[in-house]
């Protein structure tokens, strides 16, 4: 049980870790959080709606928090699961 805890653990720390290198590039490098052909799903979509809506500008920092917001708790968890259990 613990190899199956540890193994998903990392799954989950390498997710946070690439929603953080996600919202790097949308916030410091100004990187679209739009892909041009791919398909759009909840994070993609609010951020066209409010760069429809209010400007490219807001879209883009609202996508990169949002992107945050979900990078931390990940991350957060993902190392939880790894050493958890190191000093039992």
């Amino acid at each position: 049980m613990q190899r199956e805890s540890k193994l998903a653990g990392a799954f989950i720390l390498f997710l946070g870790l690439f929603s953080l290198f996600t919202s790097l590039r949308i916030l410091a490098f100004s990187e679209s959080a739009t892909g041009e052909g791919s398909s759009c799903k909840s994070i993609c979509g609010i951020t066209m709606l409010l760069t429809q809506f209010l400007s490219a500008e807001v879209g883009q920092i609202v996508g990169g928090l949002l992107w945050l917001c979900i990078a931390f708790p990940f991350i957060w968890f993902g190392y939880r699961l790894l050493w958890s259990n190191r000093h039992a």
